[in-house]
């Protein structure tokens, strides 16, 4: 295993892990074309910054390793337009985008002082469209001495998935709107975030309000 990052955050054992270094002119492309040489089973690249690296790694997944980065995207959805912005080949990316995790980190409630507090009749609508029960009551921040009267201690993440089929593939391939990907993505079992972070607030871990802080119910209707 390989990867290229900057900077390394920490050491993995067992892993061979590239520091990009622009002064000594160690980039994120040169340092892929070195590591593709030795044709590693899998390539972890910190993030896919511009079109010559988007290229490279896009190229190297077509060679059968498994590649693993990050990208700045709103969300799942949007990952195939992001990349094509940054200059990916469309039946390249098609051929070789196998899945899209999209994240966010929400705060959560203080154990300590969280209280009870209802839920919006448009969460409730939400949750109940992708079969998810919320009840009656939620959980809302009050602040003590224990989280410094935030509210809040600690972070939990709200993510959403978006696998690659092949009627999204040919989607990609067609350069098809993000409306008409997100009609077949829908159709294909995929939920966005908001209904994962609903689902936090039903187990009482945040509130309604920390995840509209960070996502809109306009994405799940």
């Amino acid at each position: 295993m390989c990867s290229v990052e900057d900077p390394i955050e920490c050491r993995i054992p067992g892993i061979a892990q590239i520091a990009v270094n622009e002064k000594a002119g160690i980039t994120f492309p040169v340092a892929l074309r070195a590591l593709l040489r030795q044709n590693p089973h899998h390539l972890f690249i910190g993030e896919l910054r511009d079109a010559e690296t988007v290229a490279i790694a896009l190229q190297g997944s077509l060679t059968g390793i498994a590649l693993t980065t990050t990208l700045h995207a709103r969300d799942a959805l949007r990952v195939p337009a992001r990349l094509g912005e940054l200059g990916a080949h469309q039946p390249t990316l098609a051929s070789s985008l196998t899945i899209c995790v999209s994240q966010r980190l929400l705060r959560m409630l203080c154990r300590h002082c969280k209280i009870r507090s209802s839920l919006s009749s448009r969460a409730t609508a939400v949750a109940r469209r992708y079969g998810l029960h919320l009840g009656a009551d939620a959980g809302d921040a009050r602040g003590c001495e224990a989280c410094a009267y935030s509210g809040f201690q600690g972070r939990i993440g709200a993510f959403e998935v978006l696998e690659i089929k092949p009627e999204l593939s040919a989607a990609i391939e067609r350069r098809e709107t993000l409306g008409k990907l997100a009609e077949i993505a829908f159709g294909l079992g995929y939920r966005p975030m908001v209904v994962d972070a609903l689902r936090h607030v039903a187990a009482g871990l945040t509130s309604e309000a920390e995840v509209l802080r960070h996502l809109a119910y306009e994405d799940a209707e």
